[in-house]
């Protein structure tokens, strides 16, 4: 895998499993860039969060949010630590 200085994830986008979502992650990685396999879909709660200063996690009742969120730091976590390592 080629060394890249940024990573593309994919933001207010239809749950993973949507075709949309699958062919745009696809078309970025064919092109040679590094994508995040975990993308943030649309969710309100992100919306309500930025007018009270807050997260979506923080403002969502439930958990959802909250799970994409750590997937992603995890997943950013991760591809750092691999390229620290290659």
């Amino acid at each position: 895998m080629p060394l890249h200085t940024h990573a593309f994830i994919l933001n207010a986008a239809p749950p993973s499993g949507a075709k949309l979502t699958k062919s745009s992650m696809q078309f970025l990685r064919h092109n040679g860039s590094t994508v995040i396999e975990t993308p943030i879909t649309f969710r309100p709660a992100y919306m309500a969060a930025m007018t009270v200063g807050k997260s979506g996690p923080e403002v969502e009742k439930g958990s959802v949010a909250r799970t994409e969120i750590d997937a992603l730091w995890a997943a950013v976590v991760s591809l750092i630590s691999d390229k620290a390592t290659s």
